[in-house]
C-alpha cells in the first residue's frame, strides 16, 4: 500500500504516526498477532518510564478489534493503575485470543478483502485504524473515506483534509489513495 501511495503521489516519503499505534509491526512486512506486540510494548514500557495513560491508550489501541468482543476486558483495562495491572490485561487478552486464534494456523496470504479492497484479518492480528465518515447520500451505514466520493465506474484518488474527501482529476491519479492531513 505504501509503495503504491509513493508510484501514485510521486513523493518521496509518506508519513505515518498514529496508524502505528494500532499496528506497530505495519513497516515490517509481518502479520503479527496484537499480544505479541503488546508483550513486546510492555517489556519496552518496563524499561523506560511510562506513564499510565500512555500505556492504557496505546493497548486499548492495540485490542480495538478484541475489545468489543471481550468487553469485559474494557473495564479490566480501565481499572488497571500500575504495571502488575496491565501485564495482567496483557496476559488475560492473550489467553482469551489464543483461545480464539483456535489450533488453527493463521496464514497471511489467505487473508480476502472486503468489497472496498481492505484486508478483512481476524481481530487478533494487528491492523491499521481505519476511519470512517457517514454517508448520508447512499445509506445510513458506516463507509471508508475513500469510498465516500468515489463512482462505481472510476478509479480516482481521494485526499483527505480535516475528514472530508474532495475527489482529483481521474487523469491525474488512477488509484484510490486517501492521504491523511493531520
Amino acid at each position: 500500500d505504501i509503495q503504491r501511495c509513493i508510484d501514485a503521489t510521486n513523493v518521496d516519503g509518506v508519513m505515518s504516526a498514529e496508524t502505528n499505534l494500532y499496528n506497530p509491526a505495519l513497516f515490517s512486512g509481518k502479520v503479527l498477532p496484537t499480544w505479541q506486540m503488546a508483550e513486546e510494548y510492555m517489556e519496552i514500557c518496563n524499561d523506560v518510564p511510562t506513564k499510565t495513560p500512555f500505556i492504557r491508550g496505546h493497548l486499548f489501541k492495540l485490542f480495538r478489534y478484541s475489545l468489543p468482543l471481550h468487553v469485559d476486558m474494557r473495564e479490566r483495562l480501565v481499572e488497571a493503575k500500575d504495571m502488575d495491572g496491565y501485564w495482567q490485561f496483557v496476559r488475560d487478552m492473550k489467553a482469551r485470543l489464543l483461545a480464539d486464534a483456535g489450533d488453527a494456523e493463521f496464514d497471511p496470504a489467505t487473508v480476502v478483502t472486503d468489497e472496498f479492497g481492505y484486508r478483512k484479518y481476524p481481530h487478533w492480528i494487528c491492523q491499521p485504524a481505519l476511519r470512517f465518515e457517514h454517508d448520508k447520500e447512499h445509506s445510513k451505514s458506516k463507509r471508508l473515506l475513500s469510498e465516500a466520493q468515489a463512482d462505481s465506474t472510476s478509479v480516482a484518488a481521494d485526499t483527505c483534509d480535516s475528514g472530508s474527501c474532495d475527489k482529483m482529476d481521474d487523469e491525474v491519479k488512477r488509484q484510490k489513495v486517501c492521504v491523511e492531513n493531520a
